[in-house]
């Protein structure tokens, strides 16, 4: 693999797009053609001639003996943001974007055959070996300091414009994120998001394997629930469209290091729409309380991690924000049985008419609705159709 030069910024691709560029010279293999050319003494009359051979032979034995990759040199801490050479949207116009260090297995998880997304790695490690798997994997690679939201706003938000204006939904993982499907269910986040209108998403997460901060993050385990409609999403898993995007990188500061980003979201993009935001519970992903590695939350490594929730208080003061709202379900989405049993495109994504849509009683805002059923079905006694939706979508009867 040949590496670009110092001051160039580093585009990767999948393995079937590599692209060549040039080898940086290196200083020692400068030296030794200069003195091939120095050492050569002629007359006048055949300078010319002797000194445009003696050029072409130091060529020849510095291409033999320097032609040879070497590992990238990159500004790690005075990153110069420069437009990527490639210009093309990412596929399918959905773009990953993580911050990604040194002890993760996304590559494994996240990078295979069918993806229907390009990923962009903030890397904020001191590996130059990581730094090129991730440029082997990958679609875009910059080696960047910082937050996943920080370096979402300043490398992508700020420095790439125009890959954030080619993209139309952008999934920000933390770099720990596993999904139970791998690739399919990254797809399935991007198509579900789509198909179902949402301005914020996020995958729900496995009980047993996952740090829950919110109880309307727990996956639910009903086999034919869609997703959960819900007030506010985590942002260690968000994906967001690029007008939600763009809104609440608007009011962002880069002293916001992860704490208060969700309700920063909320902030920038409203409340009053009650089918906005989701949790995908067709999705499970786990998301650890801790690196496995190393046993700690790569978070803490930031300057002024302590005072995150100060700085957010702060912040959401000056712009006019909740700086902390409770989180809830607001209603559940289902799919028929019929569909389920037929496999009708591929049991889930079927048009919003056809969906069992039950709202969530006062009582069970926090909850799943099957832990409710009891509460459901005394509401529904003088309603005999919604009482048949709440057979269908949680009863499995007619």
């Amino acid at each position: 693999q040949h590496t670009p030069p110092a001051s160039e910024e580093h585009t990767c691709t999948h393995t079937n797009q590599a692209e060549q560029t040039p080898v940086r010279m290196s200083p020692s293999c400068k030296k030794k053609k200069d003195g091939a050319v120095a050492a050569i003494t002629v007359p006048r009359e055949g300078i010319f001639i002797l000194v445009g051979g003696a050029i072409g032979i130091a060529l020849c034995w510095g291409m033999i003996n320097c032609d040879t990759p070497r590992p990238p040199i990159v500004e790690k801490d005075n990153f110069i943001a420069r437009a990527f050479s490639d210009l093309s949207p990412p596929r399918a116009r959905n773009l990953v974007f993580t911050s990604a260090g040194d002890n993760n297995d996304l590559m494994d998880n996240w990078i295979g055959p069918g993806m229907e997304y390009d990923v962009f790695v903030a890397y904020y490690g001191n590996s130059p070996e990581r730094f090129l798997q991730y440029q082997r994997h990958c679609r875009w690679v910059a080696w960047h300091k910082g937050s996943k939201i920080g370096n979402f706003w300043e490398v992508l938000y700020v420095n790439h414009r125009h890959i954030f204006n080619q993209t139309e939904y952008f999934f920000m993982l933390d770099d720990d994120i596993w999904f139970s499907r791998g690739v399919a269910d990254i797809n399935a986040m991007f198509r579900t998001s789509r198909a179902y209108n949402l301005t914020l998403a996020m995958p729900s997460f496995d009980a047993e394997t996952s740090r829950i901060s919110w109880e309307i993050t727990e996956h639910d385990p009903t086999p034919n629930i869609l997703f959960s409609y819900v007030n506010k999403v985590e942002f260690n898993a968000p994906m967001l469209t690029r007008d939600a995007a763009a809104k609440t990188m608007e009011i962002y500061h880069p002293r916001i290091i992860g704490y208060g980003s969700p309700m920063l979201a909320v902030c920038a993009n409203g409340n009053q729409s009650e089918t906005a935001y989701a949790v995908v519970h067709s999705v499970v992903a786990s998301n650890p309380a801790r690196r496995a590695s190393t046993g700690k939350r790569e978070l803490e490594l930031i300057p002024d991690y302590e005072k995150r929730r100060e700085v957010w208080k702060e912040h959401a003061h000056e712009k006019g924000c909740d700086d902390k709202v409770p989180s809830r379900y607001i209603a559940s989405v289902y799919v028929p049985r019929d569909a389920m049993n037929n496999n009708e495109d591929d049991g889930m994504l079927l048009p919003e008419e056809r969906l069992l849509h039950i709202k969530h009683p006062d009582e069970c805002k926090r909850r799943h609705l099957l832990s409710c059923l009891d509460i459901l079905l005394t509401q529904a006694t003088d309603d005999p159709a919604q009482r048949s939706i709440i057979n269908q979508a949680l009863l499995q009867t007619d």
